[in-house]
């Protein structure tokens, strides 16, 4: 799925999944998501372990940064992740 910030394409695209978890971070602003509704709202079912979130999480996190976003989305130890501001 290609995503643009500001003008610019994030390169390499987006994977479903990580679409997904960044829609759905998108839709609740300085929320914090738990990984546990994170996985039930953008995982494929087969997936159940926590730390599939959080290797989906790294890799989008890695290609927003190509895109000049730093930190997004956020990490909250022991609660789950939020988008905040931009860094």
């Amino acid at each position: 799925m290609e995503v643009t910030v500001g003008e610019e394409v994030i390169s390499p695209v987006l994977t479903t999944t990580e679409f997904k978890l960044l829609t759905w971070l998108m839709r609740y602003p300085r929320k914090v998501c738990s990984r546990e509704e994170l996985l039930n709202a953008c995982l494929p079912e087969g997936d159940t372990l926590d730390r599939t979130v959080d290797s989906h999480m790294s890799k989008l996190r890695k290609k927003l940064e190509l895109a000049g976003l730093y930190g997004v989305p956020e990490s909250i130890r022991g609660m789950g992740y939020r988008l905040g501001e931009k860094k």
